[in-house]
């Protein structure tokens, strides 16, 4: 993408909506989700720490656990929104108020991965 043909936008998002429509996406019905703690601060309606537990990309029979401060999910978002990802329904990344299952899937996979692994 030459990048002389972009428009750039700066757009703001409040941080506690995307928190829960990220966590509160039911993302973990993906199989490949097992297991989210959050610190005692934080919750899926409280931006907080998170360690998050899923299947190894690499190796399907180990699990992988990471640890993850609020900016680098909001950075897995962002991530998102700027590699043009749509989730279920195709609809933008930037519409958090129609997150599903997949949106939060989809942020959480680059939050893990660094990419989309799964589905």
């Amino acid at each position: 993408m030459n990048k002389e043909n972009l428009v750039i936008a700066e757009i703001a998002v409040d941080k506690e909506e995307l928190w829960s429509s990220i966590f509160g996406s039911a993302y973990e019905s993906h199989s490949w989700w097992l297991d989210e703690e959050f610190k005692e601060e934080g919750g899926w309606e409280t931006i907080g720490e998170v360690t998050l537990t899923a299947w190894n990309a690499k190796n399907n029979s180990k699990e992988i656990v990471k640890s993850f401060k609020p900016d680098d999910i909001f950075d897995a978002w962002k991530k998102s929104v700027a590699e043009g990802y749509v989730h279920c329904g195709n609809y933008s990344m930037l519409d958090v108020d129609n997150a599903d299952a997949c949106f939060g899937d989809i942020v959480l996979q680059i939050a893990m991965y660094g990419e989309i692994v799964w589905g």
